[in-house]
């Protein structure tokens, strides 16, 4: 889902969803990515569910009385609003593991897709933190005049 930021000015994602099944079907979650923009629970924002489990996250969490019991319902942080996981990591993982097979040129076709995402999050932020990215552009050699 979308919105324009507060700006009136972008498009921005309000939240999304990738997920990985094990069937056509999509009744068998692997894992998902999750996005959600200022999300209210105290989660992060952007996060990883793995509806598992393993015999030493259920020792950890069972020690804490109010902890979640189950690898499947925590939220792993997954790097925030601006540079989180892509479709693009997800494809790649399940090639590089050989869960699935590439086809030919996969490596350049994920790496264009992959820009493309990252560019538009790095405007996002130059937008938002203009004098770092000016700074950091100065350190670089370049010559940025400020309005």
């Amino acid at each position: 889902m979308t919105s324009v930021d507060e700006f009136s000015e972008h498009l921005m994602v309000v939240t999304s969803y990738v997920g990985l099944y094990a069937d056509a079907g999509l009744t068998q979650v692997l894992l998902h990515y999750d996005y959600e923009r200022d999300k209210r629970d105290g989660y992060p924002d952007a996060h990883l569910q793995i509806p598992a489990t393993s015999d030493s996250w259920t020792s950890l969490l069972t020690r804490r009385r109010n902890a979640k019991d189950e690898l499947g319902y925590l939220h792993l942080p997954t790097g925030g609003r601006r540079f989180r996981p892509t479709v693009e990591d997800v494809v790649e993982f399940l090639i590089v593991e050989r869960i699935s097979d590439a086809r030919d040129g996969w490596r350049e076709v994920l790496a264009r897709s992959r820009d493309s995402f990252l560019g538009h999050q790095l405007r996002a932020a130059v937008r938002r933190f203009p004098e770092t990215a000016a700074s950091q552009l100065t350190r670089m050699g370049y010559a940025v005049a400020t309005p």
